[in-house]
């Protein structure tokens, strides 16, 4: 997986991709309601892993960079093909472990 032109050294952990769909609920008579379908949003990308090697600090920091960067970057993956998308969240936490890192992030979709 590649996340820009950063190439993760082990695959995540996990990869949840999560669909939106904008609607507007309205309320028309007792008990009766209508439901409007105001399109999709881009896709929601949650993804957790480790990095587990003496550069893991450097990797958390190319995360970071491309968290602080507020720029639109390509995530390649086999399943999901290339997604352009903008980081909104990241989380690093650091374990009583030796060279092991665990990350979290959020990517959402941009459109093309």
């Amino acid at each position: 997986m590649t996340l820009g032109t950063f190439t993760f050294p082990n695959e995540p952990e996990s990869l949840r991709v999560t669909y939106l769909r904008n609607v507007e609920i309205e309320t028309v008579a007792a008990s009766e309601w209508t439901v409007t379908d105001q399109g999709r949003q881009g896709r929601q990308f949650d993804c957790e892993g480790v990095f587990l090697s003496s550069s893991c600090y450097l990797n958390c920091k190319t995360l970071a960079q491309i968290f602080t960067s507020g720029t639109t970057v390509t995530l390649s993956h086999n399943a999901w093909g290339d997604v352009k998308v903008l980081m909104t969240e990241l989380e690093i936490w650091e374990e009583c472990k030796t060279n092991f890192l665990r990350y979290r992030f959020r990517l959402v979709e941009v459109p093309s």
